[in-house]
């Protein structure tokens, strides 16, 4: 800039494009000043990396000799993970976010993060976590550091263990972080309750690092479900033998189908608060459930949607909610 008589950002203004680009003996470092240019004057985008303060949970190692193999990477990623583990377990902490810091001998670095839709401490599952990503890393002339940090903690209580491998539960985290961490963190969802005994509303869906759901004990005491829930109940014609009992034939996508096994109903009435406004635009008649079970073995979910005599000038009409396995 002080070759070009340029001693103020003001005047790169007042230069023309084209005018200030042909003075660059290089193309790139001309981009490189428009580029900086723009951002200056707010017409391009700039993301700023903020200086965030370094973790307390960190685990380095170095190497006296440098790394050029993937393999070497992967033994130091999990002698990491143990030390880490061990230094979130004495602080009763869980990961949510882990970043695999690697330093290379000409001075240039690269990282790799994870996030864990629960909060954990097991080294085998962030080396999990991290593997697949470092076939990816670039060893240049070698490794010469590696640190693994845990960038976001949450508490994690202590919990009894089983003294032998029998009967052990596993927790579907494992498979959630997998997914999320392979597929995007947007492409994989999970169920969480809301207070609502309607079925399509009793539950909503979520990131995968929402947090872990917490479904309410009373939910065993409720009759079965169905596990396949439709997201839109379909309308069926039915027969029934007396116009309050459970349906003796009924027909849905064009297939009739002839019932040998009914149990119910379970009645659903509307939420109260919802039936005060009256702007809500779904249905506010009661339901009366049943499970139905044909002559071919299979059972579905049906419920009836309004009563005879509750003083609605519309007949009841039955839909179809579910089937179950």
């Amino acid at each position: 800039m002080r070759r070009l008589g340029l001693k103020r950002v003001g005047q790169l203004i007042e230069v023309p494009r084209a005018s200030l680009e042909r003075r660059f003996h290089s193309r790139d470092m001309a981009q490189a000043v428009l580029h900086r240019l723009d951002q200056a004057l707010g017409q391009r985008a700039e993301t700023l990396k903020p200086l965030l303060p370094a973790s307390d949970f960190v685990a380095r190692l170095a190497f006296p000799e440098p790394l050029i193999t993937h393999d070497g990477v992967i033994a130091g990623l999990g002698y990491l993970a143990g030390e880490l583990g061990r230094i979130l377990a004495r602080a009763n902490l869980g990961a949510r976010r882990v970043a695999l810091w690697v330093a290379r001998t000409d001075g240039s670095a690269t990282e790799i993060a994870a996030g864990l839709s629960a909060p954990s401490h097991a080294a085998a599952h962030l080396v999990r976590l991290l593997q697949d990503k470092l076939e990816d890393i670039d060893m240049g002339f070698g490794v010469d550091l590696m640190a693994l940090a845990a960038l976001i903690t949450e508490p994690l209580h202590p919990t009894q263990t089983s003294l032998t491998e029998t009967g052990e539960i596993l927790a579907p985290e494992i498979l959630i972080d997998a997914l999320a961490n392979r597929l995007g963190i947007r492409a994989v969802r999970r169920l969480f309750p809301r207070s609502s005994y309607i079925p399509e509303r009793a539950q909503s869906t979520r990131g995968a690092f929402a947090g872990v759901p917490i479904w309410p004990h009373e939910a065993s005491a409720k009759p079965p479900r169905p596990l396949c829930l439709l997201s839109r109940p379909e309308p069926v014609t039915v027969l029934a033998e007396i116009p309050e009992g459970p349906p003796a034939r009924f027909t849905w996508r064009r297939v009739s189908r002839r019932v040998v096994k009914a149990q119910g109903p379970e009645r659903i009435a509307p939420e109260w608060w919802r039936a005060l406004n009256l702007l809500a635009g779904t249905s506010l008649r009661t339901r009366d459930y049943y499970r139905l079970e044909d002559e071919d073995g299979c059972r579905y979910w049906v419920f009836r949607e309004g009563l005879y005599g509750d003083g609605e000038d519309e007949a009841p009409d039955w839909f179809l909610h579910g089937v179950f396995a």
